[in-house]
C-alpha cells in the first residue's frame, strides 16, 4: 500500500472521512478502474503557506478494503448504537464521529498519537520492531529509495512531479524518486 506513495501523516490520516461532511469531501472511494478502495486527500501542511492543495491518491490492497467495508457498514454501526444507547447526554457529535470519520472509537475522533500507538503495537506484536507512525513512514521511504527509483527522463517522474505541485529536486530529496540517491543505498536481499 504504502510502496507507492508514503503513508500519510498522522493529523491527514485521523481526518479521513469516508462521508462528506460540511468541514471537508470524503477521502475514502471505491475505483471501478483498480477494484478496490482509495483514499483521495488534498491534506498538507504547506497548504497554509503556499495556498496550493496537492491531492494524494493511496491504493488500498483489495484484502484490507473488504476489512474496512465490513469494518464500515457491519461493526460501525452496531459501535454507534451501543456507544450511543450506554452514553447520558446528547451524543449527536459522537453519532456524527461515527457516520463521518474512519477512525473513530469511544465516540471520538482519533488523534495521531494513538494512531501511532496501534501501528508501533502491531509492528512490535507481529515483527518485533517498534515502528510507530514515523518509522514506518522513513521505512516506507527507504523502500521507494530502493526499489522506486526513475530516470531524470521518466514520463512517470515527470507527471508525478508535476501532479504533485513540486520540482524534480524536491521530489529527490524528499520523495525518493532520484536515481541517484537510491543508487547510494545499500541493497535489500
Amino acid at each position: 500500500m504504502h510502496l507507492l506513495a508514503l503513508p500519510g501523516h498522522g493529523t491527514e490520516v485521523t481526518q479521513w472521512q469516508y462521508t462528506n461532511s460540511s468541514a471537508s469531501p470524503q477521502h475514502l472511494f471505491l475505483s471501478s478502474t483498480l477494484g478496490t478502495l482509495v483514499t483521495h486527500s488534498s491534506y498538507n501542511k504547506t497548504t497554509s503557506i503556499t495556498g496550493q492543495y496537492k491531492h494524494l491518491l493511496l491504493v488500498i490492497p483489495f484484502s484490507l478494503s473488504v476489512i474496512i467495508i465490513k469494518l464500515l457498514r457491519i461493526v460501525r454501526p452496531i459501535e454507534t448504537f451501543t456507544y450511543t444507547s450506554l452514553s447520558v447526554g446528547d451524543t449527536s457529535d459522537n453519532q456524527t464521529a461515527y457516520a463521518t470519520y474512519m477512525f473513530v472509537s469511544l465516540g471520538g475522533i482519533w488523534e495521531s498519537k494513538i494512531l501511532s500507538a496501534c501501528l508501533r503495537h502491531w509492528f512490535t506484536q507481529e515483527l518485533q520492531v517498534p515502528f510507530g507512525l514515523r518509522l514506518h513512514r522513513h521505512f516506507a521511504q527507504t523502500l521507494q529509495h530502493q526499489f522506486l527509483s526513475y530516470t531524470d527522463d521518466s514520463k512517470l517522474l515527470m507527471v508525478a512531479n508535476e501532479v504533485l505541485g513540486h520540482g524534480q529536486e524536491v521530489a529527490g530529496l524528499h520523495y525518493a524518486r532520484d536515481a541517484i540517491i537510491s543508487s547510494a543505498l545499500p541493497t535489500f536481499t
